[in-house]
């Protein structure tokens, strides 16, 4: 019989045997969810091609916004889309022309 140990949700939970699973997330547990919200979460996981799990944790990170993105990771992220995209730099005078037409 094998018997599992999970210890705090940022700990690695072992089994009996030494195997290692990974870290142990938190649970939220939603107590007194009315019935019409419940319906309208299903619907738009549904839509969306989520778990109902999946879509209240999209709903939730919507709602509390957009966490602080490192701008290393930005850059490099732009930087993969340009390579895959196949995209040239801008010159100077293309930047010069957005510049000014985004100011019109």
């Amino acid at each position: 019989m094998m018997r599992s140990r999970l210890t705090g949700p940022t700990e690695t939970a072992r089994l009996h045997y030494g195997t290692r699973l990974e870290p142990a997330l938190p649970t939220l547990t939603i107590k007194g969810l009315p019935e019409p919200l419940y319906r309208r979460l299903k619907q738009q996981a549904e839509a969306h091609h989520r778990s109902l799990n999946g879509e209240i944790i999209a709903c939730l990170q919507q709602a509390l916004g957009p966490t602080r993105m490192d701008p290393t990771a930005w850059l490099a992220q732009a930087a993969a889309l340009r390579e895959r995209l196949k995209l040239k730099p801008l010159g100077r005078r293309q930047l010069q022309t957005a510049r000014k037409a985004g100011r019109a």
